[in-house]
């Protein structure tokens, strides 16, 4: 995590489970949608805002996620997960604008922003 800029989470999917919960079985994947990323973090800097996928690693989802989309999932026709961003230490204005920027990113996509990536919860059997 930085300090001073929104890390996008870089890759086509992630997974995680629940082993250290004692559900070693229940597995969480979820697809990332790249266009996108890429359009919000041009979209952040023209408010110059820093973001973006420098310093990823593929890092497993954490429960943070996997918990709201287990009930995301189960709860409604629509998956949700696009992509996975978060930081630490920028202001409250800097967090503002970052989030001012999604919508109208999500709505340059070629789709007109209409679909959505796809999040599976499944045990491993």
């Amino acid at each position: 995590m930085y300090a001073d800029y929104f890390h996008i989470a870089p890759g086509e999917m992630a997974s995680g489970d629940f082993a250290a919960f004692g559900a070693p079985d229940l597995r969480v994947m979820a697809d990332y949608d790249e266009p996108f990323a890429k359009e919000l973090a041009k979209a952040a800097a023209a408010e110059g805002i820093a973001a973006g996928g420098v310093g990823g690693r593929g890092a497993a989802l954490d429960h943070g996620v996997m918990v709201p989309l287990s009930f995301l999932e189960r709860r409604t026709r629509r998956t949700f997960v696009s992509c996975a961003s978060g930081s630490r230490g920028l202001s409250p204005k800097e967090h503002y604008v970052f989030r001012t920027v999604h919508s109208p990113a999500w709505r340059r996509r070629s789709d007109g922003g209409r679909s959505f990536s796809r999040a599976a919860i499944s045990p491993t059997a």
